[in-house]
């Protein structure tokens, strides 16, 4: 970050806020790793004050000017934008309290002991010793035991990373061309990781709603109290499965593979399969590979997958009479289409005569032997 503030006199970088004041781009992500460094320095920010409403006004004035003489806003700097930087300056300095206290705390050390070992050569040692003395006094301890059970009950998790939710929209709506995600959109992106896994349990359960209000689908209204039944946990209940499934048949493109990214989710676990298929999941995916061209194959195949490793999964499956289809996926399906459906015929055939009297009638072990030898290294393994 020393390039920024490194920059001569007169030379600045240009950063465009959106309507409600907030940097975007990679200019925008430039000045808040900016700010990120200037809050660290201890003549801009001392980290000796116990809270950053404790922090004098003539501190956060002459950081904004900082940012103000490398950077230049595009519509110009308003208070609202200034409000938002701030905002990020507090957030900033509260984090580098956190690490500075994750790396020096020990409570087996004196306070001598700490205050010899400073975690980061950017600390001024006085505001440090102050720091330590905080970590150490009975109130410090008291407020650090309260923050840490306040957020042991935090569980709506995010997968971010660094980026702040005004830049992860704009992203969004850059890759949309210029499409403004909705509620439901956002919420599921910021949940969803790269390898399409949701964050935790309980915010698939959370997204049910979302993507059904955002479809235009009415949750079935859960029967009972709350108060008197386990509600939410790792646990599908019939009526959001049934809701989900609903989505999956009747809701829009991106809708529908949401719905399938969920059920796939929730039915990793055990309890969960059950549930699905009792549900009704199984004849949806069977209807997608009879029609190919809705593009939900491959979710189809992942979920069948998965259900096919509990006995009511194989049963329901099995109903279907869907091996004559899995066969020619093995013949014509994408590489991973064709190790979810090995694995989908390993689990009906394995204890089933007729499932694998039928398997082989339509030439099941032909296709598992082509895939055996050209298949990917799973799909080998599989076959």
């Amino acid at each position: 970050m020393l390039d920024v503030w490194d920059l001569p006199d007169g030379e600045f970088i240009l950063v465009e806020v959106d309507h409600w004041g907030n940097p975007m781009g990679w200019e925008g992500k430039t000045l808040l790793n900016a700010i990120g460094s200037l809050v660290r320095r201890h003549q801009c920010a001392p980290i000796n004050f116990l809270s950053w409403k404790d922090m004098p006004k003539d501190y956060i004035t002459d950081m904004v000017e900082l940012i103000q003489s490398k950077f230049r806003f595009v519509p110009e700097l308003t208070e609202q934008t200034k409000k938002i930087l701030i905002d990020d300056m507090s957030l900033k300095w509260r984090q580098f309290k956190y690490e500075l206290k994750s790396k020096g705390y020990d409570e087996s050390k004196t306070k001598e002991e700490m205050n010899a070992h400073i975690p980061d050569p950017r600390v001024d040692p006085s505001q440090y010793r102050d720091l330590v003395h905080y970590w150490c006094f009975e109130k410090g301890q008291k407020i650090s035991n309260i923050n840490k059970r306040n957020r042991s009950k935090y569980e709506d998790l995010h997968c971010m990373g660094t980026n702040n939710l005004p830049r992860w929209i704009h992203e969004m709506t850059t890759k949309a061309k210029g499409v403004q995600p909705s509620r439901a959109e956002i919420y599921i992106d910021t949940r969803t990781r790269k390898d399409e896994s949701i964050v935790t349990e309980k915010d698939a359960i959370s997204l049910i709603a979302l993507w059904c209000e955002s479809n235009g689908i009415e949750l079935p209204k859960r029967q009972g109290n709350c108060r008197t039944k386990k509600c939410g946990g790792s646990s599908l209940s019939e009526d959001a499965a049934t809701a989900l499934i609903k989505l999956l048949c009747e809701g829009t493109p991106t809708g529908k593979k949401d719905a399938a990214t969920a059920i796939f989710n929730l039915s990793i676990y055990q309890g969960n399969k059950a549930r699905v298929v009792k549900a009704g999941i199984v004849a949806q995916p069977i209807q997608f590979f009879k029609d190919a061209g809705g593009g939900m194959v491959d979710e189809a195949l992942a979920i069948m997958a998965i259900l096919a490793s509990h006995h009511k999964g194989r049963v329901a499956i099995g109903q279907a009479k869907p091996i004559h289809i899995l066969v020619e996926v093995i013949r014509t399906g994408s590489p991973r289409n064709r190790e979810n459906v090995a694995a989908v015929l390993w689990s009906l055939c394995t204890g089933d005569p007729l499932q694998l009297k039928l398997a082989k009638e339509h030439g099941a072990e032909a296709a598992l032997q082509e895939l055996s030898e050209n298949g990917t290294d799973r799909a080998k393994i599989k076959a």
